[in-house]
């Protein structure tokens, strides 16, 4: 996977003391000139996370992995605080507690590489496929077919660089846009053989035979069952097939006495060919 290299510097201000106060609103204009955005949170374990993943980095190089781009953030590959990788952000703060005048958290060396790929790889609004900007087309391919894609939502589909996703308003479809996109739009969510649709009616069908063949088997079963009792001059009043379980129940209208029971058993024998259950009653169980 290409990586990209950049180093992260963690920080930690009281804005309380003067000096700091004033250190810490010089870096955030340094990281407001370089088009860094802030991103502000809170977390019970931020400060954990602060100290024990971001502090040891401090001037260290990270590796950024770029398969997945954000406008504001990385993951990166491994680290020596994780053997998995973090989440880092161009420019990050704690969000302070009740007007606290503590100030912690960190920030990444905005390099061109980083810039470059942002620039040059453009997103879509709607599913977040990302193209590169070489040969890219104007509005995103790979999810026309999308299952909750409305027809007035297509204008999402507007491919834009990753630096500009951010509070980006998607203008409605130009009338030619609107004439070109439309059709496509239609054959994936109809016929196209590749569509998700296509791919939904398939495994409908599939799901249709399957419930079909499962329906055969149980009314065979409870055909052959109820047919081998009769043979057997055994009532069916009181016998039922369940096709959810599989089982035919004796009992399942009036609870069978210790009588009626023994009675059963012995015509059923061993020859009875499918599985059963009887219900009975309390005094039937204690006669067991």
């Amino acid at each position: 996977m290409k990586t990209l290299k950049t180093k992260l510097h963690a920080y930690k201000f009281d804005t309380s003391v003067p000096e700091q106060g004033k250190a810490y609103r010089e870096l955030k204009k340094q990281l407001k000139a370089q088009g860094c955005r802030l991103m502000s949170a809170w977390s019970g374990r931020d400060y954990e996370f602060h100290r024990d993943q971001i502090k040891p980095l401090d001037g260290k190089e990270v590796t950024l992995e770029i398969e997945f781009l954000f406008d504001n953030q990385w993951n990166t590959g491994p680290t020596e605080t994780s053997e998995t990788g973090i989440r880092v952000f161009d420019w990050y703060c704690h969000y302070p507690i009740e007007r606290g005048t503590l100030r912690y958290g960190h920030y990444l060396e905005q390099t061109e590489e980083m810039k470059s790929i942002r620039e040059n790889t453009l997103v879509c609004g709607w599913c977040g496929a990302m193209h590169p900007k070489d040969g890219a087309p104007i509005f995103c391919d790979k999810c026309l077919d999308g299952v909750h894609l409305e027809e007035n939502r297509l204008n999402l589909l507007r491919l834009v660089p990753v630096s500009q996703k951010w509070g980006f308003e998607y203008p409605p479809l130009t009338d030619e846009e609107k004439t070109k996109l439309l059709p496509e739009y239609v054959k994936r969510q109809t016929t196209g053989n590749d569509s998700r649709n296509a791919q939904k009616l398939k495994r409908q069908r599939q799901e249709v035979e399957n419930k079909c063949k499962s329906r055969q088997g149980n009314a065979q079963i409870e055909r052959d069952g109820l047919i081998w009792l009769l043979d057997h001059e055994i009532s069916i009043d009181n016998c039922i097939y369940y096709n959810h379980t599989g089982r035919f129940c004796f009992g399942w209208r009036t609870a069978l006495g210790p009588e009626i029971k023994k009675a059963l058993l012995e015509k059923l024998g061993s020859e009875f060919p499918f599985d059963y259950d009887i219900k009975e009653t309390e005094e039937s169980r204690l006669t067991q």
